[in-house]
């Protein structure tokens, strides 16, 4: 899922983006900075949905694998060694 924070501008030029991205329960935020801010739409039409567009084209892939290898490297809750241990049979 990917949300749009914030957003800079020249005039109606967007020219950055501050992001929020969640996958697999591992988030992420940035700021990125659009490599060729083109004017195609009046700022007054943008939408949120829009600036996800531009973001993801140039980064997405990228981010959304990042948060995958987290994800997978994540550690995963365990008793603690003061806690009884009791064992829970895996079915």
């Amino acid at each position: 899922m990917w949300k749009i924070l914030d957003i800079q501008a020249n005039g109606d030029l967007i020219t950055s983006a501050r992001y929020f991205c969640v996958k697999n329960g591992v988030e992420s935020e940035g700021w990125w900075k659009f490599s060729e801010p083109v004017l195609i739409t009046p700022f007054a039409e943008v939408t949120e949905e829009m600036v996800i567009e531009w973001v993801t084209k140039e980064i997405g892939a990228q981010v959304e694998l990042r948060l995958d290898e987290q994800a997978a490297l994540a550690p995963r809750t365990v008793v603690a060694p003061w806690l009884p241990q009791v064992f829970t049979p895996s079915i």
